[in-house]
């Protein structure tokens, strides 16, 4: 139950990630504010494994 949840929550963040490179591609999020949020989901991905483990 527990690795579904955290599969779950990393089929979210996916769609964060592309929602944001959505709003840069068409000018709706400046780069550098983009490119945090891209770096901060990687780490949030990395948490995720490290807890569906």
């Amino acid at each position: 139950m527990r690795r579904k949840h955290f599969a779950l929550a990393n089929g979210s963040l996916h769609e964060v990630v592309g929602a944001v490179d959505l709003a840069r591609a068409i000018g709706a999020l400046a780069p550098e504010p983009a490119r945090r949020a891209q770096a901060l989901a990687v780490r949030v991905k990395h948490m995720l494994r490290a807890l569906a483990r």
